[in-house]
């Protein structure tokens, strides 16, 4: 439902951003799940703005085992490492280890299209 507000009234996302990034680093893997989808869907318009995340999405990339969530990410950071050359770099271990943890054909199809 914010992905749809932040569409309709894209002033909104400025004050609600702090918020959003907080609900990042919830315990709740739900409400993590959630934070994710909305910030994927809104850096498919402007992946720039959300270059700052990266360390928190590297994080739950390292640590989640959501499937899910680890495709939104791993999605994020392939419209991420152009704006930033170093992070290619540094996903190359947690995405080896991710295929090494996780021979999923869904996972593996987003890493190797």
């Amino acid at each position: 439902m914010m992905y749809k507000v932040f569409l309709k009234f894209p002033d909104a996302l400025r004050p609600a951003f702090p918020r959003l990034k907080e609900k990042l680093e919830d315990p709740d893997s739900g409400v993590q799940s959630a934070a994710v989808n909305v910030v994927c869907e809104l850096a498919r318009k402007n992946p720039k703005n959300y270059l700052s995340l990266a360390p928190v999405f590297f994080k739950l990339m390292t640590t989640s085992s959501n499937n899910w969530m680890l495709i939104k990410i791993i999605k994020l950071f392939g419209a991420l490492t152009p704006l930033e050359p170093r992070l290619g770099k540094k996903l190359i271990e947690p995405l080896t280890n991710l295929i090494h943890r996780f021979v999923v054909c869904s996972l593996l199809h987003v890493l190797f299209p």
